[in-house]
């Protein structure tokens, strides 16, 4: 999956990235030292230059080379890609200097890292959205896991989505990375980004290599690549995007509103405006599908943007997992009513009600035992959840037109205290599951219908105050 606008440098040296996660990750040991002088000298002296154009942002050289600096510091600066652009001022005459004093910082502060006390990094957020077709590197990321302080997060495919605790939303678009340096501020390493940023975190911040961009109230996008610079666009709202001087210092900034782009590149200490493409519409909407109307998941729930052509028995295997797929967004019901069996009793959908609608798939497969077990919160209120074989049916056209289901009887739940348990909370915007598979009902499959008319309509008749189970 590409970001719009970026064309990915070949021969960037992976093997310093690998060496360097699997180091951080388990910890230093007596070979550990080794590992990564090996790794930097293989991966040529454009590494040891990519160190000191970091030691120049983000300390004092000489301070670096006495003091004890992070693993996800030394981490970070190291892994991030080695491409080059042409340095127009002032940097190419320090070349070398940076470059030994790099390689001083290694042999002095790696042996240090061995003996220090790692102080217990704080909590900023967690993780809160998930794409079926979602990778990692490094360390693997789930629904419900906590984001601390200093932390990276390494996407290699497929998007995932995090709050912060002041209620910063952001999504990050593979390949990427991304370091969270505090709850309101985080660096951009590659890739993009999308964050939608609340009244009570204006000031949260967005750097680059190039720049650093500060939120004034708004939703906005934020793409870096080594070869291309940094690009960010707002979709609403404004921001002030400011250059970095080749030394680190602020050189000049812009103020952006919703509709302006402005490039950045702190090598040639520019910062100008360009238009509006259209790949940021593109971006725009797989943030959009991302997002899907849905606040978060947890334990094993996936998000699919659409549903497959095909979704019958072991099409679509999910082993250890649940695929939540958004199916039609604003569909409207019929102008009599709907009468439905909901997982709360028999009901109607009210004439004219206008609702999206999610299916959640279960097809783990004959032989497997585990049970799948999640939550799904909505931004919207619930309106109701379908579990029989003919309710399924009779949506099937209205909002998965194309999609060949399963026509077998036990394609839906199977409800019970042994078998299939799905609740409604009491603000009937977290729907809870835990899904049994027993032969030869070795598939389920359900429908969320939530609204989306705008004014918190309910089904008839209302829901219990407690919450619904089967």
């Amino acid at each position: 999956m590409s970001t719009p606008g970026l064309h990915r440098s070949a021969g960037s040296p992976d093997g310093l990235v690998d060496t360097l996660d699997g180091v951080v990750d388990r910890g230093w040991d007596h070979t550990a030292a080794e590992q990564v002088s090996a790794a930097l000298e293989g991966a040529g002296p454009e590494a040891a230059m990519r160190i000191a154009a970091h030691l120049q942002i983000d300390l004092e050289l000489s301070r670096f080379a006495c003091e004890q600096p992070s693993a996800a510091l030394l981490a970070a600066m190291l892994s991030e890609g080695h491409g080059t652009r042409e340095v127009t001022k002032g940097v190419a005459g320090r070349r070398s200097l940076y470059a030994f004093a790099a390689a001083v910082c290694l042999a002095v502060a790696v042996p240090l890292w061995l003996f220090a006390a790692t102080p217990q990094a704080s909590t900023v957020g967690h993780l809160i959205a998930l794409s079926d077709d979602a990778t990692w590197s490094g360390t693997e990321y789930r629904p419900g896991d906590v984001v601390k302080e200093g932390q990276s997060l390494r996407l290699t495919s497929g998007t995932a989505g995090f709050v912060l605790e002041k209620g910063t939303r952001i999504e990050l678009i593979a390949p990427a990375v991304l370091q969270v340096e505090r709850s309101s501020r985080v660096r951009l390493r590659r890739g993009a980004i999308a964050a939608r940023v609340p009244e009570q975190d204006i000031g949260f911040s967005v750097s680059t290599e190039d720049g650093q961009i500060v939120d004034l109230g708004t939703e906005f996008f934020v793409e870096y690549d080594v070869t291309a610079g940094t690009r960010v666009a707002v979709a609403e709202g404004q921001v002030k995007a400011a250059v970095f001087n080749s030394d680190g210092s602020q050189r000049e900034f812009v103020r952006l509103t919703a509709g302006r782009v402005a490039q950045m590149d702190r090598l040639a200490e520019t910062i100008s405006e360009v238009g509006w493409a259209i790949s940021w519409d593109d971006f725009a909407e797989k943030v959009r599908r991302s997002r899907a109307g849905v606040a978060s998941i947890g334990g094993v729930v996936r998000i699919a943007s659409q549903a497959p052509e095909v979704l019958t028995e072991l099409s679509r295997q999910t082993i250890d997992h649940v695929v939540l797929f958004t199916e039609e967004r604003g569909a409207a019901s019929a102008e009599s009513g709907i009468e439905i069996e909901d997982v709360r009793g028999r009901r109607t959908i009210a004439a004219g009600s206008v609702f999206d609608s999610y299916l959640v798939h279960f097809d783990p497969g004959e032989y497997s035992k585990r049970p799948a077990i999640g939550a799904v919160t909505f931004e919207r209120p619930v309106l109701a959840v379908l579990y029989t074989p003919d309710d399924l049916r009779r949506f099937d056209s209205a909002v998965a037109d194309g999609v060949k289901f399963s026509s077998a009887e036990y394609r839906g739940l199977e409800p019970g205290p042994d078998d299939d348990i799905v609740s409604v909370s009491e603000d009937r915007r977290t729907v809870s599951f835990n899904l049994r598979q027993s032969m030869p009902n070795f598939m389920d499959q359900f429908r969320i219908l939530v609204d989306a008319s705008g004014d918190d309509r309910d089904v008839s008749p209302p829901a219990r105050a407690a919450d619904s189970v089967f």
